[in-house]
């Protein structure tokens, strides 16, 4: 071993001081180096590493490594760039194709997650607030394995388990997760979801937990339990990859104390009160989409429904359909029947 004082050099990524003990030749296997390094493009400098999630942004790094013939072993990996970006590595890094056999345990955080997510998923759109992200993440020859992966952003909870398939189109990717929050409403931050979460009454908790997956046929929630408020909710489904998304399924289950603190009634001044519950599945044939199997239950009605209707829906609908309606009051009904008169039998 030949000792280092100190050695500093300018590179083209930095500026770069090295000290520790060099190991024997000639690829110095076994030296143990402090690696201090500072430059103006942090996204430039773990691109070498196929970590490409980084902004463009000057950094400063401080790390203490020990290399292999095939990777660098991590004992301490800190960078810190400029806009209060924060990556902690520690483990293993592989030298191999793909970074096969990459096993490290990984903590990132900061302040701007948008600009942190274009580098990685082009076109999103996310705010640009604070997040942080830690986990164990294990790189094999066909997947990306994930462990005890935990994601925060704004009062956004997710913690993660599973494996991203690396095959075409992420065949055999299988994520357990459970997602949660204190507000249903922080998520209509995301463009995509802000009218679909417009019927909810605000205010309300929520969580959600399941597996995603990807196989053959599609892609498909496995036995997702959920709760919005005191409602829970049960969803399992695939949605297929052929043309019109034909052969999607999905089967869902909910039941609540209360539609009135569940749901925003402005268009429902009769909603009923008190505890409801419903359920059925829904397919979604080459031109059809069925209803199968649908029931409600409420305080003053219920009813089971079987509809199948021509797809994609036009202002005059061809449908074959079994509806069985109780109640107490007709008057109850009567808005949802007025929606009868767009069907041509």
């Amino acid at each position: 071993e030949v000792e280092l004082l100190r050695f500093e050099i300018r590179t083209s990524i930095g500026h770069l001081t090295v000290s520790g003990t060099l190991g024997s030749g000639p690829a110095y296997g076994g030296s143990k180096l402090r690696v201090e390094l500072d430059g103006d493009n942090a996204h430039t400098l773990m691109s070498m590493f196929n970590i490409d999630v980084l902004p463009e942004d000057a950094f400063d790094l401080d790390a203490q490594i020990e290399t292999t013939d095939s990777g660098l072993l991590l004992e301490r990996f800190l960078l810190e760039i400029a806009g209060n970006e924060r990556l902690e590595l520690s483990g293993y890094l592989s030298y191999k194709p793909g970074s096969r056999d990459t096993a490290v345990d990984l903590t990132l955080n900061g302040q701007h997650l948008q600009r942190v997510l274009k580098n990685f998923i082009p076109g999103v759109e996310v705010p640009d607030l604070p997040y942080d992200l830690s986990g164990h993440i294990r790189v094999e020859a066909d997947d990306i394995h994930l462990r005890d992966v935990r994601a925060g952003f704004a009062d956004i909870e997710l913690d993660m388990a599973g494996s991203i398939s690396l095959r075409d189109h992420l065949l055999g990717t299988q994520l357990d997760f459970h997602l949660g929050g204190k507000d249903l409403s922080t998520l209509k931050m995301f463009p995509g979801l802000r009218s679909s979460l417009a019927v909810f009454v605000p205010g309300q908790s929520y969580a959600a937990a399941g597996r995603f997956y990807i196989d053959g046929t599609g892609w498909g929630l496995d036995k997702i339990k959920g709760r919005i408020g005191d409602t829970d909710i049960v969803i399992d489904g695939q949605i297929s990859q052929q043309p019109g998304w034909s052969g999607s399924n999905v089967d869902f289950s909910i039941r609540g104390p209360d539609l009135h603190t569940f749901i925003i009634n402005r268009n429902a001044p009769d909603l009923s009160l008190g505890a409801f519950k419903s359920n059925g599945r829904l397919e979604l044939g080459g031109d059809t989409l069925s209803i199968r199997n649908f029931s409600f239950e409420t305080n003053i009605a219920s009813g089971k429904v079987n509809l199948e209707i021509g797809w994609p829906i036009s202002s005059i609908v061809d449908a074959d359909f079994q509806i069985n309606l109780w109640g107490k009051d007709i008057r109850s009904l009567l808005p949802a029947l007025g929606a009868l008169s767009l069907i041509h039998i």
